[in-house]
């Protein structure tokens, strides 16, 4: 396989649709320049120049340049080409950098009133990725004369690290940036993809560049570095603007110096007046250029669009050209390989007559065609992208998510975020919070469409009313309650897909559940219930499911499985403390007949007896909430489940599991094979309790959250445990070293903080703190930690890493109960110790946000969990001493 293909096949080009920010910051152009620097202030002049080496610029080559303005004065634009006096550049570029201060200036030199619109886009570091702040529109600056400076603040309210995208338009530059601390480098990395046409994909039409069909690939293949090359008015022979070039003598200019890793050409529309045979000869001509220039670089040609007659030139794209463009791109020898071909007309992608300001009725020409009738609108623009993304992925190999196929014999219920191959309903229907209005949603090809949900959400946060049955049965799942509901956020996304998401932490207040109707036909000897989820915390007893014979759902006849730290059935009789799902997203099965209930994580098996298992009706079922005990409520993001009415055996289990896997986790393949593996033991801390959307600080990191994280390579287990406290983990470690696997060059444990230990107890003073009580610091580092290290050592674990003890309510130093003096002992020994005994110290506790337990930004109210941003700040602290 070519070495660019295995790149992008690796990558997975999963589409990630840019998503608004919910809390914007406050944006202010021209503001008062700066007070956060010494630097002394003009337009142009910024503490961190264009030219510093800590930005990164993507999309394409971005060259700084010496400004016309103040002496020294540099910006730097997107990469593209200099064509005709007054038809300019037609590249749009982007800036990251990384910062922690609150406030951030930009700078910028807008050339002329034209192009110059901007886009911020910011990673709070939870994980999430980037998301947007509002396109700020051309007419912000159109009042400003050609090179004019402009300034923009950026006030986040608060300190915190930040990473930045800034994206702005051909004729707006970016001059610098001013902060009052320091910026850092931050490389998004990823593949280079370059597309590379006429004034479409220069994004003409569109009510910015930046929201172009080209620019906007790089939410349908999930990618950051996408240039987009348009010329206007040019293709293979036509050159149509003075001063431009034709494809084949772009690629010395435009296409070589760039070294993509994978060019889309969405050339010929312009083509309309060489005849197809000459068409055919130079559309050869130029792949062979191609081949000589960057040999070894895939090529993919869409085919351009369709619709649309210039008033001016009175053409129209004809079927025989487009016919004689596919025909060069087939007959190419690397055709299949290295050479692909798109068929955009064959897939109907655009049609219909009309156009915006002429509707015919028959297509989707009506919005898509601009009232020029020659470029495309912003929806035709987006509509593009969406279909290009699939093409792409389609044309280099990387399969998308299939519908389910599963067996159909007496399969009772399907609850499922991707389509079962033989439903045509809806998938969920939604409640956003803002008004409380209710909308179903369906599905965006097999997937449920999240574009639809987040579109009726404007803004707002959105639970879950219904899951429709697809198995036609009709048994759907239904939460009436508002506050029981669970939720449907883009925090939760796996690859794209999004899961019904259970964020009830042990003993919260407000459970979020799930019922089935009467369901008849079922009982207890014989049901099988497949689920595609991922659990957030294993460790913990976490509810798979409840089933109840009763049709009101009584807790005494409840029948319970659970999932972390093991397994129990009829509850109460038994827990089993035997095995832990790692996680990620896998397969669960539980299978009960006769007098054993079976449990398959992720395909491994495991059976327990559990003596006579009652034969009596299973009336309904519950996913989501214990009705026992709240301790066993879910942490669980949930993607299908699929009951049926029989036990299967380990042979069925396997066709149901391949089928789950194949839709929701084509990688997995990869994924039993991680090059790394994770152990992190702890507390509540660990387990993310108070995180939104479970936004634990590991799952903000990427683990677990395989195709769509940056350490997809390291498998990933959560054993954070509510209470659990140092002592009681050194006791039980044998359980968790047991995870460490020969078969992975790196091995690395986290090792749980005393903060549970030292918080029930009341010292009698410093000394008692320190070195005096039997859970002094000194005791609690000899007599567990320590042993806890040279075990893991012993164990095999290739690295050691442990966090000191964050503040915490009601610690007092210097009086009191003094736990603070307990706590700065230990965190000192912590880091003293670290060298000599072969461990690694994330320093937690010394993050500055995290000293005042007050702070409602990064504390719950309890003064001891964090929210999704105080995880946010451990792991930018932790995770790359795990990762090293």
């Amino acid at each position: 396989m070519p070495a660019k293909i295995a790149l992008l096949r690796a990558n997975g080009l999963a589409a990630k649709p840019l998503v608004v920010m919910a809390s914007p910051p406050t944006i202010t152009m021209n503001a008062t320049p700066n007070a956060n620097s010494s630097v002394v202030q003009a337009n142009y002049d910024s503490k961190y120049t264009a030219t510093d080496p800590l930005f990164t610029y993507v999309g394409g080559v971005v060259a700084t340049q010496a400004s016309s303005g103040p002496p020294g004065a540099f910006w730097a634009r997107g990469a593209g080409s200099n064509y005709g006096t007054g038809n300019g550049y037609q590249g749009t570029g982007a800036v990251y950098f990384q910062t922690s201060d609150a406030d951030v200036d930009l700078s910028f030199v807008a050339q002329n009133n034209i192009q110059c619109a901007y886009r911020i886009s910011i990673d709070l570091l939870d994980g999430n990725g980037l998301r947007a702040t509002a396109l700020q529109p051309r007419t912000d600056i159109q009042a400003l004369a050609d090179f004019s400076g402009h300034r923009v603040k950026i006030a986040n309210g608060s300190v915190a690290p930040r990473r930045y995208r800034v994206e702005f338009e051909n004729f707006l530059y970016f001059a610098g940036v001013d902060v009052a601390g320091t910026i850092t480098k931050y490389d998004p990395a990823g593949p280079k993809i370059l597309v590379i046409g006429d004034s479409h994909v220069a994004g003409t039409g569109a009510s910015s560049n930046l929201l172009g069909m080209a620019q906007r690939l790089k939410e349908a293949l999930g990618v950051h570095n996408v240039l987009a090359q348009g010329q206007g008015g040019t293709g293979y022979l036509t050159t149509s603007i003075a001063g431009t070039e034709t494809m084949r003598a772009r690629i010395p200019n435009e296409i070589t110096p760039r070294a993509p890793d994978l060019i889309i050409d969405l050339a010929a529309f312009n083509d309309q007046t060489p005849t197809p045979a000459a068409l055919q000869a130079e559309v050869t001509a130029h792949l062979n250029a191609i081949a000589v220039a960057l040999p070894g670089t895939p090529y993919i040609k869409v085919a351009s669009p369709r619709r649309g007659i210039s008033t001016g030139a009175g053409f129209t794209p004809t079927q025989a050209r487009a016919d004689a463009v596919k025909a060069a791109v087939q007959a190419d020898s690397r055709y299949g390989r290295l050479v692909f071909f798109v068929d955009s007309w064959a897939a109907d992608w655009e049609h219909g007559t009309g156009r915006v300001g002429a509707t015919t009725g028959d297509g989707n020409a009506d919005t898509w065609v601009g009232t020029d009738n020659v470029h495309r609108t912003d929806t035709g623009h987006n509509g593009w992208q969406m279909q290009m993304g699939p093409a792409i992925r389609s044309a280099l190999g990387i399969p998308e998510a299939p519908a389910i196929s599963i067996p159909a014999t007496n399969l009772k219920a399907v609850y499922s975020t991707t389509r079962l191959s033989t439903w045509t309903g809806s998938c969920i229907r939604v409640q956003r919070a803002s008004d409380s209005a209710q909308m179903d949603v369906g599905f965006a090809g097999n997937i449920v469409d999240r574009a639809a949900a987040d579109s009726f959400a404007a803004g707002s946060a959105l639970t879950i009313a219904k899951v429709y049955d697809q198995s036609g049965n009709g048994l759907d799942l239904v939460q009436t309650t508002d506050a029981n509901r669970p939720i449907f956020s883009p925090l939760n996304e796996w690859a794209g897909i999004r899961p019904i998401t259970f964020d009830t932490w042990p003993q919260s207040a407000v459970a979020k559940w799930l019922d089935t109707p009467v369901l008849a036909g079922l009982n207890r000897q014989a049901i099988s219930v497949y689920m595609m989820m991922v659990d957030h915390c294993p460790n913990q007893q976490n509810l798979i499911w409840e089933g109840f014979s009763d049709t009101g759902f009584a807790t005494s006849n409840s029948f319970l499985l659970g999932s972390g730290g093991g397994l129990g059935a009829n509850f109460g009789s038994l827990i089993f403390n035997t095995y832990f799902p790692r996680s990620h997203l896998q397969t669960i099965t539980t299978v009960c007949g006769g007098s054993n209930v079976r449990a398959r994580f992720d395909g491994v098996e495991r059976t327990f007896a559990t003596g006579a298992i009652s034969s009596s009706a299973i009336q309904g079922m519950r996913f989501g909430k214990s009705s026992l005990n709240n301790q066993y409520n879910s942490q669980n993001d949930v993607f299908c489940i699929a009951i049926y009415a029989q036990a299967d055996a380990a042979a069925a289990n396997l066709v149901v599991e391949n089928a789950l896997n194949a839709s929701f986790n084509p990688d997995r393949a990869g994924n039993t094979t991680w090059t790394y593996r994770l152990v992190e033991d702890g507390n509540s801390l660990m387990s993310g309790v108070g995180a939104a959307s479970l936004q634990s600080a590991g799952w903000q990191g990427g683990f677990g959250r395989g195709p769509q994280g940056d350490v997809r390579a390291w498998e990933y287990y959560n054993m954070g445990l509510p209470g659990q406290t140092l002592a009681t983990a050194d006791t039980n470690r044998a359980r968790v070293l047991g995870l460490f696997d020969a078969t992975k060059s790196k091995n690395v444990i986290h090792i749980i903080d005393p903060t549970n230990d030292i918080g029930v107890i009341t010292y009698t003073s410093t000394a008692d703190a320190q070195t005096g009580n039997a859970i002094s610091a000194q005791n609690l580092y000899n007599n567990y930690f320590l042993p806890y290290v040279q075990a893991a050592q012993a164990a095999g674990f290739t690295k050691i890493v442990t966090s000191t003890v964050l503040s915490r309510t009601n610690f007092g130093v210097g009086t009191g109960n003094f736990r603070g003096d307990c706590r700065n002992y230990y965190n000192s020994l912590l880091i003293a110790g670290a060298a000599a005994n072969g461990y690694v110290v994330a320093d937690v506790g010394a993050i500055s946000q995290l000293q005042n337990t007050a702070d409602l930004t990064y504390f719950l109210s309890d003064g001891i969990h964090l929210t999704t941003a105080g995880y946010a700040l451990v792991e930018a602290v932790r995770k790359p001493l795990e990762i090293a």
